[in-house]
Order: C-alpha cells, then sequence, then structure tokens
C-alpha cells in the first residue's frame, strides 16, 4: 500500500470512531451563532436568522459517515410529526464527501428539510468535533442542548419535545 492510501485509510478509520462516541451536554443557553451558507444545490442561501421565534434542529452530517446515515432518516421523520413547529436544517461537512454526494444521499433518503454546506467558521463558531453533532436551538435562539454522536428515533424526539416547552 502506497503512503496516501495509508493516511486516507487512517483519516476513514479516525472518523468512523469519531462518528459512534456519544456525548449530550446541557448548554448554559448560549446565543446560537448567526449563520449564512449555501444550500447544497447551490441555488440558495440559508440563514438562521430566517427563522426568528422558531425553535430549530441543526444536523451536522456528512453523506460517508454511517451513523450520519441512519440519523437522516430519523430526522426526516421527526421533521415530518413537527412540521411547521419546528425548523430543521441540515449542515454537510465538506472534505471526504462532496456537495453532490450529499444531493445524491438526501434524494435517496427523501429528505425535504434545508440541507446547506458548512463553513469552517461555523465548525469553529459550533465547536464541532464529532459527526453526527445535533444542536437542539430554542425560540429564542438560545443552545438548549448539544449532542455529539448518533441519535435514535426515540431520543431525538424526546429533545425535540424539550424545544417545545
Amino acid at each position: 500500500m502506497n503512503f496516501k492510501f495509508k493516511i486516507l485509510l487512517l483519516i476513514i478509520f479516525i472518523t468512523c470512531l469519531a462518528c459512534n462516541s456519544e456525548t449530550t451536554s446541557e448548554t448554559n443557553q448560549k446565543t446560537a451563532p448567526t449563520f449564512s451558507i449555501d444550500s447544497l444545490d447551490k441555488t440558495t442561501k440559508i440563514s438562521i436568522d430566517e427563522y426568528k421565534n422558531t425553535s430549530i434542529v441543526l444536523n451536522f452530517w456528512f453523506p460517508s459517515c454511517p451513523p450520519c446515515k441512519t440519523e437522516l432518516s430519523y430526522l426526516q421523520q421527526i421533521y415530518e410529526e413537527f412540521a411547521g413547529s419546528i425548523q430543521f436544517i441540515g449542515i454537510q461537512q465538506i472534505g471526504i464527501d462532496s456537495p453532490q454526494d450529499g444531493l445524491i444521499l438526501i434524494k435517496e433518503k427523501g429528505i425535504t428539510y434545508p440541507m446547506g454546506i458548512g463553513t469552517n467558521t461555523m465548525l469553529l463558531d459550533y465547536k464541532i468535533s464529532l459527526y453526527p453533532t445535533t444542536i437542539f436551538i430554542d425560540k429564542d435562539h438560545k443552545i438548549i442542548i448539544k449532542h455529539e454522536g448518533p441519535l435514535n428515533l426515540k431520543n431525538l424526539r424526546y429533545k425535540v419535545n424539550q424545544l417545545n416547552y
């Protein structure tokens, strides 16, 4: 094996380990950083400021992360259950996967909530270090929960319900 291939395998291995770490941290209700990013298809901008007085579920993911793929289906199901009362926004990390890879995956999975392309600034602002990471933001745009690692459907529903109270 050549050196570059070994490095790529090491990166994928470390990424998969990170994808399977799970922690939940309650925050001290810090205001969510604002952002304006391109949609995956680059036809529109997505901004947190568009959703004033609306709770938001912000999910950071990438297509080659197996737990991310599973979680996308759960997010879509909860998005449909809470239609109109909570906004979901997916943020794809670009690097190993391209925006085109993301578009293919969200089409296959039938994802209908907005999906954007993450920026380095956004990753730093939200302190993203594991995938998937889901951030639950209340209607006043305060971060209520930051969950690192995959969520199952039951836990996702429970955390989303916390935003409604």
